[in-house]
């Protein structure tokens, strides 16, 4: 069976209750960071509020799902994350912090986000670290006292057997000013990011303007995206139903949605993986 996974961003308004979370078998929060001093894991007072009720709240509708804290980011400071792995002691300070935040918040595990460690010895450290932490994943929950079961740790990391994978989807797509409205296919030039600041845009509000301006989607499989154009405006993104059949193959464990929202997740099925 495939694990359905989906990442929550924490944001101003959210609602962690708004998430059907029975489509799911694995919700992951996001970021808790780590501390500059201590390199134990920090959680920001105004995301508190969402991580304490995160499992509790998701477990009302889905008591088997299983949730996990992701620990840094897009905007996380990896020189951190670099001197943290580099000796025994602030590692061991880091994850006793992560089983002790984890066990607070009534989650399952955790995601460690450090996607920019590209040096031979963050990776070498990194290794080290991973192997420390799951030993004491193992010996806290089989500790005489435990009657917990085993954090679930994952992370991104190089040249792991297929059945291991976890297979991203972005749950977002890209719009953009075209230069010429007539010339609209893949490629085709652009001036700027057009509906938003950067150009990205939900995987809610992308299917609402298909429908609002009955736009013709079309498929391109060399790059495996679906996209369409009104006016100077073309937006595309990845097509969920080419990325289906790879993983329908048996090829991959997991499938990782990510930048989901609560509203979003609520507008997302795993049946449902193209546009219409």
């Amino acid at each position: 069976m495939v694990s359905k996974i989906a990442i929550v961003l924490v944001l101003q308004g959210f609602s962690v209750s708004d998430i059907n979370s029975s489509l799911y078998t694995h919700l992951i929060c996001v970021f808790a960071q780590l501390n500059s001093s201590s390199y134990e894991i920090s959680v920001s007072p105004a995301d508190e509020q969402y991580f304490s009720s995160f499992t509790s709240i998701l477990k009302q509708k889905n008591p088997s799902i299983s949730t996990l804290l992701s620990i840094g980011g897009g905007t996380a400071n990896y020189t951190v994350f670099s001197s943290m792995v580099t000796n025994a002691s602030t590692r061991k300070s880091f994850i006793q912090s992560s089983i002790r935040i984890a066990r607070l918040y009534g989650s399952q595990g955790h995601d460690f986000s450090w996607v920019s460690s590209n040096t031979s010895s963050d990776m070498s450290n990194m290794g080290r670290l991973f192997e420390e932490w799951r030993e004491a994943a193992k010996s806290e929950a089989t500790s005489a006292n435990s009657r917990t079961q085993e954090l679930i740790l994952i992370a991104a990391v190089h040249d792991v057997a297929s059945q291991k994978l976890v297979l991203g989807l972005p749950f977002y797509g890209y719009a953009w000013n075209l230069r010429s409205p007539k010339k609209n296919a893949i490629g085709a030039a652009t001036t700027a990011p057009s509906i938003t600041q950067g150009g990205d845009m939900s995987y809610k509000d992308i299917k609402a303007y298909v429908q609002h301006y009955g736009a013709s989607v079309l498929y391109i499989a060399t790059y495996v995206v679906n996209y369409f154009s009104f006016g100077s405006t073309w937006i595309g993104k990845v097509n969920y139903q080419s990325k289906d059949s790879y993983w329908s193959n048996g090829n991959v464990d997991s499938l990782e949605l990510f930048h989901g929202i609560a509203p979003d997740l609520q507008a997302f099925c795993f049946d449902d993986m193209i546009w219409s």
